[in-house]
């Protein structure tokens, strides 16, 4: 049985084999209108944003390990204070999206763009803006995406 399949398929033309390819793109669309897609997006957000939330606390705890016993190498201005805790709520509303995706993707995209913004700015002269901070608005634009997206599958949004 194997065997009849596997000659079947190469006994395809180039013609049929791209009927197919176009039968499934067309099912890969229809996809979109259920949940599939949706839940491909929120799946997406729940792994970059917790990989991103994991990493951050791994890598303050490592910081907090170096750092135990020496002494504090400066001063804490008020801009950096302002900037840590913009980060720490960016963060925090990548967890709550876990629950709720479009409040929490609202406050994590609105403080991170603040604290990017921030960061931008230079309050420390020893540090330099990187571009790479950006990556950081992936999980939060695609957790409100699929909020969008939900929305408008249950008619609430026009």
């Amino acid at each position: 049985m194997t065997t009849e399949l596997l000659n079947k398929l190469l006994s395809l033309s180039l013609r049929q084999w791209i009927g197919a390819i176009r039968l499934k793109t067309i099912t890969f669309v229809k996809m979109k209108n259920n949940n599939q897609f949706a839940n491909m997006i929120r799946w997406t957000a729940r792994i970059i944003g917790s990989a991103i939330v994991a990493f951050t606390i791994l890598f303050g705890i490592g910081y907090l390990i170096e750092g135990f016993g020496k002494p504090s190498s400066g001063t804490f201005n008020t801009i950096l204070i302002i900037t840590f805790a913009l980060w720490g709520i960016g963060l925090a509303g990548l967890i709550f999206a876990l629950w709720k995706e479009g409040r929490g993707g609202i406050i994590s995209l609105v403080s991170l763009i603040i604290f990017i913004a921030l960061v931008a700015v230079k309050p420390n002269p020893d540090s330099s803006f990187s571009y790479v901070l950006f990556i950081f608005l992936i999980p939060s634009v695609l957790y409100i995406y699929y909020w969008w997206l939900k929305k408008k599958s249950l008619g609430n949004v026009s």
